[in-house]
């Protein structure tokens, strides 16, 4: 979403130990002036609610260049790219998986899955996706990795053409392009 965001204020309640002096009297009156009556060890806490509340925030959200490549799907940071495959050689009717992972910083949890050019002789499932994200003052960080189900219906080779991905790099201010190894 571009342009600008409000952000409302955030209120909270919290508790506060406030130290509340107790003021012992002394059995032997002011003649003996002794500290030991007025230690500080024998004071107590109370618990008092105090409201906080933040300012309310507005921030400008620009758009993305109109210059996007082909294939864009949105993803935006910095980013690099992994396409393996489970084994090398296999039997016909026997799966094997492939995995599309993107590793760095920035809007992971909103990738969507490559789309990758499989032959038509082959069986491929759906894409299960699994997330490694972390969230910090820094940013987002972490993986994000695609799991392809392939079952090779006939013998011969497969090959699975490089996968291209497209981010937008608000570091560098422009778009940039990856693409993986061919795998046979």
């Amino acid at each position: 979403k571009t342009g600008k965001i409000n952000i409302t204020p955030v209120d909270v309640t919290i508790l506060v130990q406030q130290r509340v002096r107790t003021q012992r009297r002394n059995p032997f009156g002011d003649f003996f002036n002794d500290p030991f009556f007025n230690d500080p060890f024998f004071d107590s806490y109370q618990n008092v609610p105090e409201n906080l509340k933040s300012n309310p925030l507005t921030i400008e959200v620009k758009p993305l260049p109109q210059n996007a490549p082909l294939g864009f799907n949105g993803a935006t940071g910095s980013f690099s790219i992994d396409l393996s495959a489970g084994k090398d050689i296999i039997k016909v009717n026997e799966a094997l998986t492939f995995k599309f992972t993107v590793k760095g910083k920035g809007n992971l949890a909103l990738l969507n899955a490559p789309k990758i050019n499989f032959p038509p002789d082959v069986e491929v499932f759906d894409p299960k996706s699994s997330k490694n994200i972390t969230h910090s003052v820094n940013g987002t960080n972490g993986s994000v990795t695609f799991e392809y189900v392939v079952i090779p219906r006939y013998p011969g080779s497969i090959r699975i053409a490089p996968v291209d991905f497209s981010f937008f790099d608000p570091v560098k201010g422009e778009y940039q392009s990856l693409k993986t190894k061919e795998i046979i």
